[in-house]
């Protein structure tokens, strides 16, 4: 009973500390939506500085870049506008303000290849969880049969196929999501 009562106390401080933080961090990306709302925004880029220090929100990324446009600060606008549409790809109020800031800079983007877009289907933690489960999986459905000394079923070769197939799709996708992290747009006044 008492190992009971331990684990319940680990997983109630766990769960208060959690919700302490993230409160923190609500607290600062709140300060940075009114100081922008009433044009303060030298103390909203502070405030919106240390919600993304605290935890990186797509949310947190994007107004730091509205800020940062409103600062005439264009790059900067820019860069946290990417960051917030890598952390969320399919959001297309995200995709607009980006690409909107981007043509009044006279960025145009060409459309994104194929395999970017599929990639960003899914998030890098997905993907990786998506790799490591199909790679085990493979590794169990390849090995068991062997050990048991027994032929494989249709059921084992097909869960074999999906695995082979699940495996060999993530593992470029993780290499695209960590090459896009990585990239960024670069303004020169030359």
């Amino acid at each position: 009973m008492s190992l009971f009562l331990r684990t319940l106390a680990l997983y109630s401080l766990t769960a208060i500390i959690a919700l302490a933080a993230s409160s923190e961090t609500t607290s600062h990306f709140q300060s940075g939506i009114e100081s922008y709302q009433n044009s303060e925004y030298e103390i909203a880029k502070t405030q919106f500085t240390v919600a993304l220090e605290l935890e990186k929100t797509a949310a947190a990324h994007h107004n730091l870049g509205l800020v940062y446009f409103k600062l005439n600060a264009p790059a900067e606008a820019v860069w946290q506008l990417e960051r917030a549409q890598l952390l969320e790809p399919f959001n297309a109020d995200y995709r607009y303000k980006l690409e909107t800031v981007r043509q009044e800079l006279g960025l145009f983007a060409g459309s994104a290849k194929w395999y970017t877009l599929a990639s960003a289907a899914l998030s890098s933690k997905t993907w990786l969880i998506l790799a490591t489960v199909s790679f085990w999986l493979l590794l169990a459905v390849v090995i068991l049969p062997r050990l048991r000394e027994t032929k494989a079923n249709i059921g084992l070769k097909a869960l074999r196929g999906i695995s082979i197939t699940v495996f060999i799709l993530s593992i470029p996708s993780l290499w695209l999501h960590q090459r896009l992290l990585q990239s960024g747009t670069i303004i020169s006044d030359e």
